[in-house]
C-alpha cells in the first residue's frame, strides 16, 4: 500500500519486483492484483521452455 503524498493523497496498491524494484502494476484499494507470484512463476517457466525449444531447433 502506497500513498500519493505529493498529489491527490490517496492510497493505492503497487505490485513491484522485489529485486529490481520495477513497478509492474498499480491498482485501487480493494481491488485484486492481476499480477501475482504464482502467475509470474508460470510466465517465467513458459518463457524458459519457449527459449529452450528455440535453441533446439
Amino acid at each position: 500500500m502506497w500513498v500519493h503524498a505529493v498529489g491527490c493523497r490517496k492510497f493505492f496498491n503497487v505490485t513491484r519486483h522485489t529485486v529490481s524494484y520495477e513497478i509492474l502494476e498499480t491498482y485501487k484499494m480493494g481491488e485484486q492484483p492481476s499480477i501475482t507470484a504464482a502467475n509470474q512463476t508460470q510466465s517465467r517457466e513458459a518463457a524458459a521452455v519457449s527459449h529452450q525449444e528455440g535453441v533446439r531447433a
